[in-house]
């Protein structure tokens, strides 16, 4: 298999997010072109699955970041939340944005709620996406300084019911 794959001199990154189409030899490249230390490994964001209904579970890009970070055996450079990197693009774009006076919404603990408390943003989280009310009520319980980061300032079931407080 490996004499059929042709890798490209001028490759310099190593991208991996959502692909519905992954493959052997995809992954196969990816870990071929990180040989190189020279090559830099961006990871899109670390979601583990995407919110669904029901008993399926649906990989999210993590899996694949994860695949190739043990096949290459390096680690990612990952630009989507929790990573400051989206915080710091939007302080460039708007410099007198004051994050304290700001609130991240997501839901997802672990991402969007994890930038906001890590990053002095107040945050909520809203009960249509992978996190439930019950997991904060759990989180709270524990006295892991690592988990307290995961509890939102605030919840609603829904974002639609913010309206009523605007």
């Amino acid at each position: 298999m490996g004499e059929k794959l042709q890798l490209d001199p001028e490759v310099g990154a190593v991208v991996v997010g959502f692909d519905q189409h992954v493959s052997y030899p995809k992954l196969t490249k990816a870990a071929s072109y990180l040989k190189d230390n020279e090559t830099l490994f961006i990871a899109t964001n670390r979601d583990e699955q995407f919110p669904t209904e029901g008993n399926l579970i649906i990989p999210g890009a993590g899996t694949f970041v994860a695949a190739v970070e043990i096949v290459s055996g390096r680690k990612a450079t990952a630009l989507g939340k929790p990573e400051k990197f989206m915080l710091d693009c939007i302080k460039i774009a708007h410099p007198k944005i004051d994050f304290s006076r700001t609130i991240m919404i997501g839901d997802r603990l672990n991402t969007d709620i994890l930038l906001g408390t890590k990053h002095g943003l107040k945050t909520l989280l809203v009960g249509t996406g992978i996190n439930s009310l019950e997991d904060v009520r759990q989180l709270e319980l524990s006295t892991d300084e690592q988990k307290q980061l995961l509890v939102p300032d605030y919840y609603l079931p829904c974002l639609g019911d913010l309206l009523k407080f605007i």
